[in-house]
């Protein structure tokens, strides 16, 4: 997942460097598994990972690109747009202590 070939520089809408095809996606505690499921369809993404948070849960989504953060971010706008969508946003790559 933070392979440096998925890595993205900061961009314009992402201070930080980010997975270029990770979404970190987190629903409503009212969302039903049908509307979740319909969420990660619309963007044809890929659970690779979560927790059960509350009843919301939050997801690790893999998504389609195309090398560029471009594709990301269209789709964390359609997520967005959600009304069972509470977060959707980049993964930041884990911390390293010196």
């Amino acid at each position: 997942m933070y392979a440096p070939e998925n890595m993205s520089p900061p961009t314009a809408e992402w201070g930080a460097s980010f997975p270029r095809n990770i979404i970190l996606l987190g629903f409503r505690e009212r969302a039903t598994r049908k509307e979740k499921q319909a969420a990660i369809d619309a963007i044809h993404g890929v659970v690779v990972g979560g927790a059960p948070i509350y009843r919301g849960g939050a997801y690790y989504v893999r998504i389609q690109d195309d090398g560029t953060s471009r594709p990301l971010f269209r789709a964390i706008k359609k997520l967005r747009s959600m009304p069972q969508v509470d977060l959707a946003s980049p993964d930041l790559p884990p911390l390293t202590y010196y």
